[in-house]
């Protein structure tokens, strides 16, 4: 029979891939606070800190999952990405490199993509640059990787405009700076396109984390879980832990009244 404590960490899960990060968030918190998080359990804790901007948080939670013998991938980029910010370059570099690998066996010549949909959207750090690309063997439809299109050696970052690894693209034109998104949804309200309106703040509260103040200031006229979600992670930024705890708790109530319509 299942657990409780397994359907509860199955339910994080779920919400974390199904991007209601910052509930699975809380689901995961208050799970490690009660002592019930596994390895699993501590690779979905550090995915979904990283993702809610607390990279510090999120590499105690990847190196626990890592020192308990865990491999899971996107543990090793957070490990990675924090001892890159911590200057540790060699630790960084071999976290990279393992990652690397880790995506090579999982996905064969759909590592980078594999790679790019860990980060999602992300800033990558220069640690990515230098780390080798090792073969992949041979491809899906039993040809050599380099025939199947799986990345050849060289390095990761250096093929990152082609391949698709995460790591911003090269800004366009026609996209709006990031000081521009909290614009983008106030014209979105205006004109009743909510999604994209939710969207657009989401967006901004990442880019640009000091507008947290005016960005929960726009989310004061629309009500929703999405909203509540973005509300709780706005008052995050700001400092205000249990406010954010309350729109936290409201999404998931707004959220199981929905589910359960």
């Amino acid at each position: 029979m299942t657990t409780g404590r397994a359907v509860d960490l199955r339910l994080a899960r779920l919400h974390l891939r199904g991007g209601l990060v910052a509930l699975a968030r809380a689901e995961l918190e208050a799970a490690a606070g009660r002592g019930l998080l596994d390895l699993d359990g501590l690779a979905d804790l550090a995915e979904a800190r990283w993702r809610t901007g607390d990279l510090v948080g999120a590499a105690v939670a990847a190196e626990a999952h890592l020192g308990g013998g865990g491999d899971a991938l996107v543990a090793l980029v957070v490990a990675a990405e924090a001892r890159f910010a911590e200057q540790r370059l060699a630790e960084g570099e071999a976290a990279a490199t393992a990652a690397v690998e880790a995506a090579v066996r999982t996905a064969g010549p759909a590592a980078r993509d594999l790679l790019a949909a860990v980060f999602a959207g992300l800033p990558m750090s220069p640690i990515w640059d230098g780390v080798p690309t090792p073969p992949t063997g041979r491809g899906a439809a039993g040809q050599p990787a380099s025939a199947a299109g799986a990345p050849d050696a060289g390095s990761v970052g250096a093929s990152r405009a082609t391949d698709g690894i995460a790591g911003p693209a090269s800004p366009s034109a026609d996209l709006a700076a990031p000081a521009d998104w909290l614009a983008l949804a106030e014209a979105a309200v205006v004109d009743g396109r909510l999604d994209d309106a939710l969207d657009a703040l989401g967006v901004a509260l990442r880019r640009r984390p000091a507008d947290a103040a005016a960005i929960l200031a726009a989310l004061a006229r629309l009500e929703g879980p999405r909203v509540e979600l973005l509300r709780g992670d706005a008052l995050r930024l700001l400092g205000r832990e249990d406010e954010a705890e309350l729109a936290y708790r409201a999404a998931e109530a707004r959220l199981h009244r929905s589910l359960r319509a």
